[in-house]
């Protein structure tokens, strides 16, 4: 096909349908019958897979179209089965279906009335009429009730229909005033109102119906009762025999049902009549006895009408009974007849017309196979003599087997010779036949063999390496290079060098006309070898003429004849040249991962002869994320001259300039340019003559049209005598004044440098880069102003001259810098890292400290104050129980990394940067870290003072079992250098120890980098595939693809990120007014047209300015809610017109010309008309309709992602940055949407008032409190003697000793009383429950150590192999992307080599390891701290301390009681009531029990036992704020509700929390909402990445568009309306299954759906048609 020719047609949409048997044999061309491929001379065999019919083979063309192999597009062929097999994807539906059948009256066993109803939402549903839908089912409820409230005494079943019928006939009159009230009753419109609010309600009506119909046995309609029925996987289905008492019940109502298969298949025998009944039940009982119960058939002929309801003659009662396909199918029929109108509504999600054919149960069963033409299972050729099969085939081999098994059964049945049992046995091989070809994995191959099997059409489909991914979602494309990537610093920034190797391969069709005759005339002449040339000339007709073994006169021939027209007839009048790739062609840049939108850009092409790499200027390697390493990248040749218009206007370099994260720039100069900038501009730089040009020429070339004019405009020396010089910064001035466009003012502009002032001297004006009127004054132009930073200068041309003056600026200063380079040079020498003697002094004090830190910080945490002994004996007992316990090691970790940080900082500190050998500037490494040309003050820090500690997973390094980190240290050793922190630099070399650590740091960044990728990479791609849809309409709303509305407008004031970064400098708006207005094409008439309501739009800003605070009655909506502010020039956002009108009245520049004031220069504005320009801004900085915003926000949030896991690398292990926690939160948040996070937390807010002490208090009293907090010891005594209860008991006495209560109940703020409560309802009953459990548990294990001959000992369980784990939202997942994504924990499990993916499995593995260890359940933790949790019980609340003592003793008394009756293991129990210092239990047991460790099984309960809990709460802590203004409380965990009741304490309108699960539960999707947006804002400054809130609302508002928190996966992504959409993500056969089953279409809308139809996309310049008006009179083209 041409491509350059239009097509006439296209398609618009895409129905899924089944194929029926004869659709597929109208389809095929030949019958495949025979198994056999090749003869013995390797010739196809005929009827075989390789049949000539099927496409051509070899060198002999195809039978069919009679073309050989290349232009033979390839026939399909059939293989028509003997007998009806189940299809495997859509067994479940038949067999859930035949679960609902009434055996009886062959219908569904459900109500009618629910039927009526389900009936009335499907049919609302197909048209769109979700409310009616919602409210149909309201209608007989209403009415039932009004009916039924008081029946009386003597009505009958048959006067009960009356109702009913009325009900239904309501019902049916409401649906058709709905559906006549409709206007899309008649058939759906384009898009068919359909979208996601329609598909998720007709998928809730389906559940719930689908679940309703097999509840009940009892049939509603006829009282009969069905059997249920048994699946044996994807091949069997076995109906197991009603029970003797309902088979007396049925046979008392006269019910019995007969055989289906008869009355379906009369007069279609599927063998022989003769046959008779009771010679098969013969064999059928014969082989049930020998076979067991897999074997079980059907013994019954299908011409006999046999009563079910007896076991009849089959022998010993059977009580389950085989069904075949073909009897289910009989079944389906009858019930598909019965109901049809019901089933075509459940399989039909589009109205029914009169011409849409009656649903049938044929779908669920396959009768005949499509097999695939011989092009699509391609044979391999070894030679001559040898030829290797198409994988696939073997699985069609296997079926055509079957079907021959089967016919030679039927013939031996037909003769008698043979039972019915070896026709099943055959019918069950042509099963599996059928499901292996469909999916691998029901392959009957199991276990090692398996791995050899085919892969079905399920895995043909899905994966990466799936049709739908690899080959529809991406195809491979021609015009189109890849080599590695070189610098050059001479091209400019938007070029791309290309080597002529390239430049000779690529071409583009060039129509001939007279304004390009001579170039392609020479083209032609040049040829295909040489440059530049062209390969190929086409003529009008499409013919194409190659070149390339054309002579030279040949090709002047052709050449001299482009113009002159080679066909009369042809409708193009021009020829083509396929020309050679040339100077100034735009080609498409790419390198991977393609992230972000820029990461493809549109370079223009500059051939470099001698070249062999791909050549590309230093300016986009931030864009790329690319250096010259060894990166590759791609090179794409557009073919049209659209695409070369987007290239050039849209994607070029220079217009991506600004990110669509944040706004911020991604272009500029980095490394030696930035440094050798820094030295240009210092004040001490002087230039001759002579120099001065030649930097200027370097910079701009007017031949290179580098500048507007015809010459250099230069500028005057700054100093004139003994001899002119001119400074580094009038070469800048001069740049800037030479790229300045025409009626454009010049550059004015201040800013901050990254260079500080004071490294200049005191009082130096260099810190601040000033420039008035195109004049650089002052100032350095470092990272800040020519980098990829934000606000500097080159920005700021962008902002004023547009982006490709930009662009031009960026590379002249590119050359300049070069040049300077080459006169200057610059580099960098062990002087610049050495320091003075006193700075080493100072270094080796602050160093000093490391040897005494960590013995100080390690004894104050064990409480014992200050030791000098670093082997003191207590001391290593306590930091050995402390490093055996991983909770209390992260602890003291904290502690030791925050001192060890300290120290690197007191080090910096002393030696940077006044104790350098070479100061600033002539130290050239401080030059390049402070400027940020390369490098950062960590790097500097790492060379000259020391690396610091080393941190792995934010812990130390980690010991060994012997207490040691490495065999060098002693045992438990306290100091800092034994767990990671490096004293020594690079300067003076590390030791052997020191090496090792920073090896272990720099190898965790690596397998962070390698493995996190991946999970950030699927991370992105679940985002963009829910969002890819969203777009910014004319309207300004952000609708999906499907139209459903999103956002009102975008992001919530509908400003562009890119354009909005100087929208409120409204100085420099003024500074550099006539660039402005000339950027903004700012005329008096246009401000007039769309300030029409400019007064009344003022008017109502700042009323509703003035109540906008929270509660205000008077509160109004904003503006932009009500007026599209891309049509009203003065309808902004409030806080824009906060901030403008804040300007304009206090005008803090003075640039605005205020009422008589005549003295300011000609182009200052008076109020209003500054006013109309800024709104004319605001206006120019809204989003462009056709935006792909919901693209651009999962590009926003999946490429810092990617960069959070790669910090680590960068920074080899050191412990300036540790990202391990972001992108496990960002998966919980977005990817799963948990209802349960990892871990919860809440910030309470004490209320104004409260005093630091009752806060604190507070918090005590609603932290969780374990037993283990408050117990000092335990003692447990064991003896063996005459007990209370058994003769012969051993004893334990088990002793409590608790901290005193003055400490416990201060400290804790609880009573003696709950802690005795505790002992008495908690802990007890955890010791006997786990020493119950640790006595069987051992009993067992004796007795099945010695196990008697002949006896039983035991069960051996194996584990389900296809038992996949229940989610919440009921799915099994069930599918396993490459991706590592959101699926199939059962697949990964069986991995033989499991692979470890970072945190997430960490915990999930924790938590199983936890459910495992604490097996024995007793119930709820019980504790009195859900009454006392507002204030508690305070130490001076206690009444019985200096009380009575009697009172006390009673109680003691009292309780003791209580557990002797209440356990009845326990013989003894005594506590101190009074001072709450101890307790004690003595437990007796037979003394037969096996040995038990009492002393662990009541650490495991202590353990367990919490004294005081609020559920969900853990501790909580009082903090100071970091403002230093109050204090707030962080507690662990979360209970909204419980904290919405302490208002005495807490100011409950100020609750916050990281569970978004828990906002929407309690506050509404609102909150909900902003909680997304609020926790991803954060996750993200925690790296200190900025993204945009724009982007973040959007997510926020598409993960809450239906009122709940949906997840980005493909359960989230279930309502999408495009099937296509929807199979291009994960689990193809699932999506493709659903949308076959409901009759779905897809009208190509959203962006996947249209590439996979090859089509373009429906956003950007694709969102809109461009008409032309065609002349109506003739035209001759030739005149």
């Amino acid at each position: 096909m041409n491509i350059a020719l239009p097509v006439s047609s296209e398609v618009e949409s895409v129905d899924f349908q089944f194929l029926s048997a004869d659709e597929i044999r109208a389809i095929s061309v030949k019958r495949i019958e025979n198994d056999s491929t090749f003869d013995s001379l390797l010739n196809p065999v005929p009827g075989g897979l390789y049949d000539p019919a099927l496409g051509s083979w070899g060198d002999s063309p195809c039978t069919t179209c009679h073309l050989n192999h290349s232009t033979c597009p390839g026939h399909p062929g059939h293989i028509q089965l003997p007998v009806p097999v189940y299809h495997p994807v859509f067994m479940d539906q038949a067999y859930h279906l035949l679960r609902a059948i009434c055996v009886y009256c062959k219908g569904f066993r459900m109500s009618t009335k629910d039927l009526h109803m389900y009936m009335c939402q499907l049919r609302l549903l197909q048209h769109g009429l979700i409310h009616e839908a919602r409210t149909v089912s309201a209608i007989g409820d209403m009415d039932w009730a009004d009916k039924f409230e008081s029946p009386g005494p003597g009505e009958s079943e048959a006067e009960e229909d009356g109702p009913i019928d009325s009900i239904i006939r309501k019902r049916e009159k409401y649906v058709q005033n709905c559906l006549r009230g409709n206007p899309s009753t008649s058939g759906d419109a384009k898009g068919g109102g359909k979208h996601e609010g329609r598909g998720e309600m007709r998928r809730q009506v389906i559940k719930e119906f689908l679940s309703g119909i097999i509840k009940g046995r009892l049939c509603a309609s006829c009282g009969g009762i069905s059997p249920t029925y048994r699946r044996d996987r994807s091949v069997k289905v076995f109906e197991r025999s009603l029970s003797p008492k309902e088979k007396a019940k049925m046979a008392q109502r006269g019910l019995k049902w007969n055989d289906a298969t008869t009355r379906v298949y009369q007069g279609k025998p599927m063998w022989e009549p003769e046959a008779t009944l009771s010679d098969e039940s013969e064999a059928a009982a014969e082989s049930l006895r020998g076979e067991g119960e897999d074997t079980q058939v059907d013994a019954v002929g299908p011409d006999h009408d046999v009563e079910r309801s007896t076991p009849a003659t089959v022998g010993p009662a059977i009580f389950q009974r085989y069904l075949s396909p073909m009897e289910v199918r009989a079944r389906l029929v009858e019930l598909f007849n019965k109901e049809q109108d019901l089933i075509s509504l459940l399989y039909r999600s589009k109205p029914t017309t009169r011409s849409s054919p009656r649903v049938t149960p044929d779908m669920f069963f396959i009768t005949c196979l499509l097999v695939p033409p011989n092009r699509y299972r391609p044979e391999a050729r070894t030679g001559e003599s040898q030829i290797s099969e198409a994988q696939q085939n073997s699985l069609y081999k296997s079926i055509l087997r079957g079907c021959t098994k089967i016919a030679q059964v039927y013939t031996a049945l037909s003769e008698k010779t043979e039972d019915i049992v070896p026709l099943h046995e055959a019918w069950t091989e042509l099963q599996e036949g059928v499901n292996a070809l469909v999916d691998r994995n029901a392959n009957p191959m199991r276990g090692a063999a398996a791995a050899r099997n085919e892969d079905g059409i399920k895995q043909i489909l899905e994966k990466k390496e799936g049709l739908f991914r690899k080959n529809l979602m991406g195809k491979r494309v021609n015009y189109a290079a890849r080599s590695v990537i070189s610098p050059d610093p001479n091209l400019e920034t938007n070029e791309i060098g290309v080597p002529p190797v390239f430049a000779r391969k690529l071409t583009y069709p060039e129509p001939v006309t007279s304004h390009n005759f001579r170039d392609m005339q020479q083209a032609v002449i040049n040829g295909n070898d040489k440059w530049p040339g062209a390969f190929a000339i086409e003529n009008e007709d499409g013919q194409i003429v190659s070149l390339r073994n054309k002579s030279l006169d040949n090709r002047i021939s052709l050449a001299n004849q482009l113009l002159a027209p080679s066909s009369t007839t042809a409708k193009i009048t021009s020829k083509k040249v396929y020309r050679h790739l040339t100077n100034g062609d735009v080609v498409l840049m790419n390198r991977q991962p393609t992230l972000h939108k820029p990461s493809i850009m549109g370079h223009r092409v500059r051939v470099l002869p001698g070249e062999k790499t791909l050549r590309m200027h230093y300016a986009n390697c931030n864009t790329y994320n690319a250096d010259f390493d060894g990166d590759e990248m791609n090179m794409h040749f557009p073919q049209n001259e659209i695409a070369r218009a987007e290239a050039l206007q849209i994607a070029d370099t220079d217009h991506q300039f600004l990110s669509g994260t944040q706004g911020k720039p991604l272009r500029g100069l980095i490394q030696d340019h930035i440094s050798l900038s820094v030295a240009l501009c210092s004040r001490d730089c002087f230039f001759s003559r002579g120099d001065y040009q030649q930097l200027i020429y370097s910079a701009l070339r007017p031949e290179s049209g580098h500048i507007f004019g015809e010459r250099i405009q230069l500028v005057t020396p700054a100093i004139i005598k003994p001899v002119p010089r001119w400074t580094g910064k009038q070469v800048i001035t001069t740049i800037l004044k030479n790229i300045q466009p025409l009626d454009y003012g010049g550059l004015t502009m201040h800013g901050r440098s990254q260079t500080h002032a004071d490294q200049w001297g005191p009082k130096s004006e260099e810190g601040t880069v000033l420039i008035e009127d195109g004049e650089f004054i002052t100032g350095i132009l470092d990272k800040a102003h020519i980098g990829h930073s934000s606000g500097g200068m080159i920005h700021a041309i962008h902002e004023i001259y547009g982006p490709v003056i930009a662009g031009k600026l960026l590379s002249s200063l590119g050359r300049l810098l070069t040049r300077y380079l080459n006169m200057r040079a610059f580099s960098c020498g062990i002087d610049d890292l050495r320091l003075t003697p006193e700075g080493e002094k100072s270094r080796r004090q602050e160093l000093q400290s490391a040897d005494h830190i960590g013995l100080k910080v390690a004894s104050g945490y064990v409480s014992l104050g200050d030791i000098s002994d670093p082997g003191d004996a207590l001391l290593l007992e306590r930091l050995e129980e402390v490093l055996r316990d991983d909770s209390k090691l992260e602890g003291l970790d904290l502690l030791m990394n925050s001192a060890s940080k300290d120290i690197t900082g007191a080090v910096q500190k002393a030696c940077f940067p006044n104790s350098l050998e070479k100061p600033f500037p002539r130290n050239q490494m401080n030059v390049m870290t402070t400027s940020g040309a390369k490098g950062s003050r960590v790097n500097a820090s790492l060379i000259s003072c020391n690396l610091g500690q080393q941190v792995l997973e934010s812990r130390r390094v980690p010991l060994m079992v012997s207490g040691k980190s490495l065999p060098c240290f002693k045992a438990f050793e306290t100091n800092i250098r034994a767990n990671g922190f490096i004293t020594s630099r690079f300067l003076t070399g590390i030791r052997p120890h020191e090496y090792f650590f920073h090896h272990m740091a720099g190898r965790e960044g690596l397998i962070d980098t390698a493995v996190k990728t991946s999970r950030s990479g699927y991370l992105q791609r679940c985002i963009i595939k829910g969002l890819e849809g969203l777009a910014v309409t004319y309207d300004m709303t952000v609708r999906d693809a499907d139209g459903s509305l999103v956002q009102f407008l975008y992001g919530e004031d509908g400003l562009d990120v890119a354009k909005q970064d100087y929208l409120t400098n409204f100085s420099f708006i003024l500074n550099n007014v006539a660039s402005e207005a000339v950027q903004l094409k700012y005329g008096a008439k246009e401000a007039q047209c769309l300030g029409t309501h400019r007064h009344s739009f003022s008017k109502y800003m700042k009323s509703a300015i003035k109540h906008a605070k929270a509660g205000d009655p008077n509160g109004k909506d904003p503006l932009i809610s009500a007026v599209n502010p891309a049509t009203n020039a003065f309808a902004t956002s409030e806080s824009f017109y906060e901030a403008m009108s804040s300007y304009l009245k206090e005008n803090p520049d003075g640039l605005i010309r205020e009422k008589g004031n005549k003295t300011k220069k000609s182009l200052s504005l008076n109020r209003k008309n500054a006013e109309t320009l800024f709104v004319m801004k605001y206006l120019r900085s809204l989003a462009e309709p056709g935006e792909a915003v919901g693209i651009v926000a999962g590009q926003s949030v999946g490429e810092p992602s990617t960069q959070m896991t790669l910090n680590t690398f960068h920074l080899a292990g050191h412990a300036a940055r540790n990202v391990t926690q972001g992108i496990p939160r960002l998966r919980e948040i977005l990817m799963t949407a948990a209802k349960v996070i990892s871990t919860p937390s809440m910030t309470l807010h004490p209320i104004e008032g409260l005093s630091t002490a009752m806060a604190e208090e507070f918090a005590k009293s609603i932290s969780a409190l374990p037993m283990s907090y408050i117990l000092d010891d335990a003692i447990v005594e064991e003896k063996v003697g005459q007990g209370k209860l058994h003769g012969q008991a051993k004893m334990y006495r088990i002793n409590l000793r608790f901290f005193p209560w003055e400490e416990y109940t201060k400290t804790y703020a609880i009573g003696i009383s709950m802690v005795m409560d505790a002992v008495e309802s908690s802990l007890i009953r955890h010791i006997l429950a786990i020493t119950k459990a640790e006595i069987k548990k051992r009993t067992a294990q004796a007795t099945a150590a010695t196990p008697t001959i002949g006896v039983k000992a035991g069960v051996v369980e194996v584990a389900a192999p296809h038992a996949a784990p229940i989610h919440e939202d009921g799915d099994a997942r069930d599918d396993d992307d490459d991706d590592d994504d959101a699926s199939n924990v059962r697949q990964r499990a069986n991995r033989l080599q499991a692979v470890s993916y970072g945190p997430d499995d960490d915990e999930s593995n924790e938590t199983q390891e936890a459910v495992n260890k604490d097996d024995v359940t007793v119930g709820e933790m019980e504790g009195d701290g859900g009454e006392d949790s507002e204030g508690s019980a305070p130490p001076g609340q206690r009444t019985n301390v200096n009380g009575d003592e009697e009172s006390a003793g009673h109680l003691a008394l009292g309780r003791a009681e209580r557990v002797r009756s209440e356990y009845a293991e326990v013989t003894d129990f005594e506590c101190d009531e009074t001072n709450g210092g101890w307790c004690s239990v003595t437990l007796e047991f037979e003394a037969a029990i096996p040995k038990l460790l009492m002393l662990n099984i009541v650490q495991s309960a202590i353990a367990k036992t919490v004294v005081r809990e609020i559920s969900n709460i853990g501790s909580c802590t009082l903090l100071e704020r970091e403002d230093k203004k109050g204090y707030i409380i962080n507690a662990e965990g979360v209970n909204l509700k419980a904290m919405q009741d302490c208002g005495d304490y807490i100011d409950p309108h100020r609750i916050e929390t990281n569970d978004i699960a828990a906002v929407l539960s309690v506050y509404g999707v609102e909150a909900c909402r902003r909680s997304i947006m609020r926790e991803l804002a954060s996750v993200f400054s925690s790296h200190g990445i900025q993204v945009d809130d724009r982007h973040l609302s959007l997510i926020a508002d598409y993960m809450t568009r239906n009122g709940g928190f949906t997840a980005f996966s493909r359960m989230g992504l279930q309502g999408n309306a495009s099937p296509f959409t929807k199979m291009s993500f994960e689990t193809t056969l699932g999506f493709l299954r659903d949308a076959v089953l409901d009759g779905d279409w897809d009208y190509l809308m959203t962006p996947s759906s249209r590439l996979v139809m090859g089509r373009l996309g429906k956003l950007g310049t694709g969102s809109f048609d461009v008409l032309t008006r065609l002349p109506t009179y003739h035209v001759n083209a030739l005149a």
